[in-house]
């Protein structure tokens, strides 16, 4: 069933707020615009209730944000992080409690960020077709096969949570998937309310100095603002390795520009009054990087860095997951040039799996 009117809107939610479960899962567009451009948004509850919303068609959000605010019933997601972001960016609401089937399969030694469909085939042994997964879902009247794929996602997505959480009391690891699906939540919310450097966002800047860096983060800032203001994607401005080329060589006039990859005649006629002037507010605003070699030879860091790995490997293995969903090598490195920082490594459920481990390795962190 797909609701376009507000009433309906209202009424079909109302029984769903009254349940300990629902599942969410949304369609959009992102391919030529800045941001995603929600299309539809669909919701399954135990007792066959499924529907889904046009979010182009209803008015006030309110009945949605409620459901999602309601702290006495889960809401289920697969692999949620970009769900997070068109839902607030349509209503200005995050949903909690928050369970998320990738982060759950992962427990369960489903791979690190297993994908939809192959989470399904595992679970409920169904292999789906994704046919319409990247059709234009803002384009209406939405086809027959369009809202029919979308019934099929969100109403299996609440049967795979079945067999997931039966499978994560079995091995007493609910409480690790909960902790992680609201370290999710956490993570957005700190990038809603506190905004990263820009220049966190591209990769590629692991040895850049202070005022590379600050070169650096005024481009990323000024092609954030300039491709907002026209609706379009930022890499189609520029490109991050462009980006990266100007701020590693910092140019002073047209014709160094035109000396770097990525910078053509066009490019430099066009965008070089800005790149000229990011490079040089970037030198008088230097930012300093966000995890510094801690003192010592690099050798004996990045030496400390592969026997912590080595050791979680192995911690990995006897679990039966991947490596990577008890530490990343980032968090890990990070962790080791600011043991005293506040590190996920050492709390929640991986504090007592690997967290007395690493503070023995480290031992300004005991």
């Amino acid at each position: 069933m797909l609701i376009q009117d507000q009433q309906a809107f209202s009424e079909r939610i109302r029984p769903v707020m009254d349940l300990p479960v629902c599942a969410i899962d949304t369609e959009f567009v992102w391919r030529k615009t800045y941001a995603p451009r929600i299309g539809l948004i669909q919701i399954a509850a135990p007792g066959n209730l499924t529907f889904a919303i046009d979010p182009l068609a209803v008015t006030d959000p309110t009945p949605l944000v409620e459901l999602l605010a309601n702290q006495s019933c889960l809401k289920v997601f697969h692999a949620c992080s970009q769900d997070l972001e068109v839902l607030y960016q349509f209503c200005g609401q995050l949903p909690e409690p928050l369970f998320d089937t990738q982060v759950a399969g992962a427990m369960l030694d489903m791979g690190y960020q297993i994908g939809y469909a192959d989470l399904v085939n595992r679970c409920l042994d169904i292999h789906i077709s994704k046919s319409q997964q990247f059709t234009d879902w803002c384009r209406r009247p939405l086809t027959v096969a369009q809202l029919e794929y979308a019934a099929k996602e969100v109403s299996l997505l609440l049967h795979c949570y079945d067999h997931l959480l039966n499978r994560l009391r079995q091995r007493d690891r609910l409480t690790w998937a909960m902790e992680d699906a609201a370290a999710l939540l956490t993570s957005f919310r700190r990038q809603v309310n506190d905004p990263p450097h820009a220049w966190r966002r591209i990769r590629g800047s692991g040895r850049f100095n202070a005022q590379q860096l600050g070169i650096l983060n005024c481009l990323a800032e000024w092609r954030n603002i300039h491709a907002e203001s026209i609706d379009k994607p930022p890499r189609w401005i520029l490109d991050d390795k462009t980006l990266l080329e100007v701020a590693r060589r910092q140019p002073d006039n047209c014709n160094e520009l035109l000396q770097l990859n990525g910078i053509d005649a066009k490019a430099c006629q066009r965008w070089s009054k800005k790149l000229l002037e990011c490079v040089a507010h970037g030198r008088d605003n230097p930012v300093q990087p966000t995890t510094t070699r801690r003192r010592g030879s690099i050798h004996a860091e990045k030496q400390l860095i592969r026997d912590a790995l080595d050791r979680i490997n192995e911690i990995a293995k006897k679990l039966g997951v991947a490596t990577e969903v008890v530490a990343t090598k980032d968090a890990i490195t990070s962790f080791i040039r600011h043991p005293a920082g506040d590190s996920h490594l050492t709390s929640g459920w991986r504090s007592a799996v690997i967290g007395e481990m690493l503070r023995g390795m480290v031992p300004s962190a005991s």
